[in-house]
């Protein structure tokens, strides 16, 4: 995954995580799935613990390649701040 889409994978679950309502079921890890989209690329979605898609990631060639970028995304929002930022 390149720095840009590192930040713009970032960028996508910190705003997804602003909607999401922090419930006491809300509180437990959601998870990563990894896909193959229907153009036979892979993709990530997170998921909060109620289901809810909280954020996807953008079309990798390899399933490898689309796991790093779920690492990608756990580290670097781990301690993340929320800014927010005019459109």
């Amino acid at each position: 995954m390149s720095a840009d889409g590192s930040k713009a994978a970032f960028r996508v679950v910190a705003q997804s995580l602003q909607t999401v309502t922090h419930t006491q079921e809300d509180a437990m890890a959601g998870k990563f799935e990894v896909y193959e989209d229907r153009a036979g690329k892979f993709r990530f979605r997170l998921k909060a613990s109620n289901g809810q898609v909280v954020a996807t990631g953008e079309a990798y060639e390899t399933k490898a390649a689309a796991k790093k970028g779920c690492e990608a995304v756990q580290r670097a929002a781990d301690g993340a701040t929320i800014e927010e930022t005019a459109s």
